[in-house]
């Protein structure tokens, strides 16, 4: 702000914009890349989606994908991601991950809001979650209060603490 100048990390939702090749990622780093989510809710060549019923988690791929983030400094984000995707990243990942927009599952039953388990894992990692405002996540039944969304960041903060829970 002193310098006039505006920072700004550039992220991706999905990496279906690399196919099966990881070698893209490095380009993607080269054009400002700095986070990458490892699916958009479906299935793709790195692992599980929220929405996918099987949960099979990360693929071998997806596997080679972490590393390769891991190696270039790219954030890996877990929103939009299956259960076992998530563990997986964390298991897989030499960094903390995180799960940048979600809200928790304990309160709103919905496949894009985290269960408890995703969130200790990513804090016992050193990572980070944050919940969002977006009202379907943090009631399904009626328009949220924003005692509806503090409860979200009560559940948080009493599974992991201040340090690993963000807006």
């Amino acid at each position: 702000k002193r310098n006039g100048q505006l920072g700004v990390i550039l992220g991706i939702q999905s990496p279906s914009c690399i196919g099966q090749e990881r070698e893209r990622i490095r380009l993607l780093y080269k054009l400002g890349l700095r986070s990458l989510q490892l699916t958009y809710m479906e299935r793709n060549f790195v692992g599980d989606g929220c929405l996918e019923p099987a949960n099979q988690g990360l693929t071998h791929f997806g596997m080679q994908v972490v590393r390769e983030c891991n190696r270039l400094g790219i954030l890996i984000d877990c929103s939009h991601v299956g259960i076992r995707t998530t563990l997986d990243a964390v298991e897989h990942s030499a960094t903390p991950i995180a799960i940048s927009h979600t809200a928790m599952r304990a309160l709103t039953d919905n496949p894009r809001c985290v269960t408890d388990e995703q969130v200790k894992a990513v804090a016992d990692k050193g990572g980070v979650v944050g919940i969002t405002t977006y009202a379907p996540f943090i009631r399904s039944d009626r328009q949220p209060t924003l005692d509806d969304y503090l409860g979200h960041f009560d559940h948080a903060l009493e599974l992991v603490g201040d340090d690993h829970v963000s807006f």
